[in-house]
């Protein structure tokens, strides 16, 4: 049995897998404490439509601060804070305060900030960041955040004391073994590297598939229609019958393909939109999932896996950071 921690963090995402030997691994990391203007603007217009723009107009201007908009919208969902929630999974499992892996899916600060902290407080043992930004600067136009960046920036290039950094071997695995596999669909190492997309983001970002047994999960991330329909094309069976998706750009509809969702029919999908209720008025997703849910609406959430395919929506079982 396999865990899954979908974290609700502030902006960019942040999964964390429990694997059955008393390891973790994190998938990129935010520490924000706020969400980003556009999912706040999203949310406080699901929350308050009647009073949305005068709200946005007192906050634009600083009339009302951040908790203040989000208090009189009628919004409490907490945002995870990964560090303190991560610590908190340590003293209560007994995972190996070593024993822990990161993967970046994508060069861009609001996936990494806090990634210097995960290593001074808990300690990471090995790291993958794609190669094919080795001689990128990390991030595009958001504010240098000192430490991360800094420390992201020598991962990238494969150097740093007491971690060991990982590259996918051939086939583009990350970790290949009876128990677990982890793989990369997109992009490709063979491919040269570039995922950029037509859609305004030339960053690379990675889709990342982790299988246990029957069980599988897909971690969309930042996957353009474009990328999709490349992964369509060249490994649909890599996609097929998956237990979970990560739904890519977070639920939004510039990451949504219907050829491979229909292909993955996932059994959960996780968004992470500012949309109060799930529907096929809202979202696409609910027209061909079973269960869709949103980490904006229900906070961060766990899944269980197991061998035989079967899969777990956990409420009630969380660390308490």
């Amino acid at each position: 049995m396999i865990r899954i921690h979908a974290l609700n963090v502030g902006q960019g995402d942040c999964a964390i897998i429990e694997h059955a030997e008393s390891r973790l691994t994190v998938v990129d990391i935010n520490r924000s404490s706020q969400m980003d203007w556009a999912t706040l603007m999203d949310v406080v217009k699901a929350w308050n439509p009647r009073q949305f723009n005068g709200e946005r107009f007192l906050y634009a201007y600083g009339a009302i601060d951040y908790k203040t908009l989000l208090k009189r919208s009628g919004y409490t969902v907490r945002i995870t804070d990964p560090i303190p929630y991560i610590k908190a999974l340590i003293n209560k499992n007994g995972h190996a305060r070593h024993g822990l892996r990161f993967i970046s899916s994508r060069p861009d600060i609001t996936y990494f900030s806090g990634l210097w902290a995960l290593n001074r407080d808990i300690g990471i043992a090995s790291a993958w960041v794609p190669p094919w930004v080795n001689n990128q600067t990390p991030g595009k136009s958001e504010p240098i955040l000192g430490k991360d960046q800094e420390f992201y920036a020598f991962l990238s290039h494969g150097t740093w004391p007491d971690i060991s950094l990982e590259s996918p071997s051939s086939g583009g695995r990350i970790e290949s073994s009876d128990a677990y596999d982890i793989q990369v669909i997109s992009p490709q190492p063979s491919a040269g590297g570039s995922s950029s997309t037509r859609d305004g983001d030339a960053l690379p970002s990675c889709v990342l598939i982790i299988r246990y047994g029957k069980s599988k999960m897909i971690l969309g991330n930042n996957a353009s229609k474009e990328i999709w329909s490349r992964i369509v094309s060249d490994c649909p069976d890599d996609i097929k019958n998956t237990s979970i998706l990560k739904a890519s750009h977070h639920g939004q509809a510039r990451g949504f393909h219907m050829d491979a969702v229909k292909l993955m029919k996932p059994e959960y999908t996780i968004l992470n939109l500012g949309i109060k209720e799930i529907s096929p008025l809202t979202t696409p997703y609910a027209r061909i999932c079973p269960h869709a849910v949103n980490t904006r609406h229900a906070g961060s959430m766990i899944f269980e896996m197991d061998r035989l395919g079967h899969v777990h929506l956990i409420t009630g079982d969380k660390p308490n950071p």
